[in-house]
């Protein structure tokens, strides 16, 4: 997570946040409930990637497609801008 941290710091400076939550951690079951329930209806295996609010990928982590999957949401962002 560290290192997806640092690429996306370093592609994205100041644009992106990343976060990663403890799915057994009462605190983030209680606030991210309809979220957890959706991905265990789904039986979605983790981690479970999401950038502005889209699931992007399931199951794996991979800095490169969070990258891609990011650039894309600002391009879109920016789109709609105009």
């Amino acid at each position: 997570m560290a290192f997806i941290r640092c690429q996306a710091a370093s592609t994205f400076p100041g644009a992106v946040e990343v976060r990663c939550y403890d799915t057994l951690s009462p605190q983030v079951r209680a606030v991210q409930a309809g979220r957890l329930r959706k991905f265990e209806e789904h039986r979605w295996p983790y981690p479970v990637s999401l950038v502005g609010g889209e699931v992007v990928s399931i199951g794996s982590l991979s800095a490169f497609s969070l990258l891609q999957a990011v650039e894309r949401a600002r391009r879109r962002s920016k789109d709609g801008e105009r």
